[in-house]
């Protein structure tokens, strides 16, 4: 039984440095300022994440990228992209999130963005996120049953 665990624990590290390595290899290899006029909310971003119902906070990097071209079959031009978000918490643990999320011109330089995610009954099940991104910043707000909070971003260097 002992030689069990020690084993699930070892393929548990290895999942979770697997993910960060990923992350830690596309971070390197996205272009930092590849954002447009048309196109704000891709790129590489820097920030951090705070709960407003007290479960912590912390660092948050995002890589946004346009999963398809836009569209404009609705008569506003919208844009699919994929999200990748790494946070920390507790300054110990970390995770990787991939999410799709759909942003729309807002007429002002800007996009605004929504999305969702379940993210796993251990981790608040359904997450939603609902934000803005200009040239230099994205900002955000997520809720879920568990949890609700904000995510503050800078284009990063």
């Amino acid at each position: 039984m002992r030689n069990s665990s020690k084993i699930l624990g070892i393929m548990l590290g290895v999942l979770v440095l697997a993910g960060c390595s990923s992350f830690e290899r596309q971070w390197r290899q996205t272009r930092t300022s590849t954002a447009s006029a048309m196109t704000p909310v891709v790129g590489k971003w820097e920030g951090s994440w705070r709960s407003e119902a007290e479960h912590g906070g912390g660092s948050l990097r995002a890589i946004v990228v346009a999963a398809e071209a836009p569209s404009s079959a609705s008569g506003r031009v919208a844009m699919r992209c994929s999200a990748t978000f790494k946070s920390t918490f507790w300054s110990v643990f970390s995770g990787t999130n991939t999410v799709d999320i759909i942003a729309t011109p807002d007429g002002n330089g800007r996009m605004t963005f929504h999305g969702s995610k379940d993210l796993g009954i251990l981790s608040g099940g359904v997450y939603t996120y609902d934000g803005w991104a200009s040239e230099s910043a994205m900002e955000s707000t997520y809720s879920s049953s568990a949890d609700h909070g904000v995510f503050k971003l800078r284009r990063a260097p």
